[in-house]
This record gives structure tokens, C-alpha cells and sequence, in this order.
């Protein structure tokens, strides 16, 4: 759990700064640690955090962004969050 917290805390650090550098919306953020990748996919208006071995591939990962839209605008519809 202490781990999840410190990779969460990451992604805020990085959301904070990423506007400083004028390019633009962010939309996937990619942290490579040791043991875990870590993929963060801005699909508004939730993020999807998606945890995997280090062997994996980012591009697949990164990719899983169209799969998974349609689902997250599901949940954020059936919630009131759009």
C-alpha cells in the first residue's frame, strides 16, 4: 500500500509541473521503477492507472487507451462525473 501511495504521489507531483512546459494536455504519463510499470491515462475526466511488470510493453499499454475509453466514459456517465 505504501508503494501505491508514493506512485500516486508521483503522478500528482508531475500532473502539478506538466503545464509549466506549455505542450499541451497531458495525456498518458509513463513511470519505469525496478520492479513495476507504471502507466497513467488521462481519459477524461477520470485518470485509468494501470500496474504492470516491467517487461511489458509500454506501447501496448499505452494503447489500451482506446479499449478502455468507451468504458470510462460509461462509468463517468453513469455517475454524473462527465
Amino acid at each position: 500500500m505504501r508503494n501505491r501511495m508514493q506512485l500516486i504521489n508521483s503522478n500528482q507531483i508531475t500532473m502539478e509541473q506538466i503545464p509549466k512546459l506549455n505542450l499541451g494536455e497531458q495525456k498518458s504519463a509513463i513511470f519505469c521503477y525496478e520492479t513495476t510499470t507504471l502507466v497513467i491515462l488521462q481519459i477524461s475526466p477520470l485518470f485509468v492507472i494501470i500496474i504492470a511488470n516491467p517487461a511489458a510493453s509500454i506501447g501496448t499499454l499505452r494503447n489500451l487507451r482506446n479499449s478502455l475509453e468507451p468504458i470510462v466514459i460509461e462509468i463517468s456517465n453513469a455517475t454524473g462525473l462527465h
